[in-house]
């Protein structure tokens, strides 16, 4: 759930294999930056707008909508290391476990 931040669905130009994603403030709308890929760190990255204050929560929002989106891009271009598809493989399995035990 955002407390913080609304993402907007990604655009994609011709010929790229990623998305852009632009990012507002939950309450009042204001354009905060952009997410984007950045293909140096291999990762999707926040690039903010000049002047803008974030707190630790909206931070924390930020970066799992990072890590997810990273996450996922790896996996459908089928980059990423042996060892962290299989400690994603890992945590599924183990959820999956908690869940069946819970439900």
């Amino acid at each position: 759930m955002n407390n913080y931040l609304t993402i907007a669905p990604g655009t994609r130009k011709e010929g790229q294999k990623t998305y852009t994603y632009c990012v507002f403030s939950l309450g009042s709308s204001v354009f905060l930056g952009i997410v984007k890929w950045k293909p140096t760190w291999r990762k999707y990255t926040f690039e903010p707008q000049p002047d803008t204050v974030f707190d630790a929560g909206c931070l924390r929002e930020m970066a799992d909508f990072l890590d997810q989106q990273t996450a996922m891009q790896k996996r459908k271009s089928g980059g990423g290391s042996k060892r962290f598809d299989a400690a994603v493989d890992r945590m599924i399995e183990i959820t999956d476990k908690h869940l069946n035990r819970e439900g």
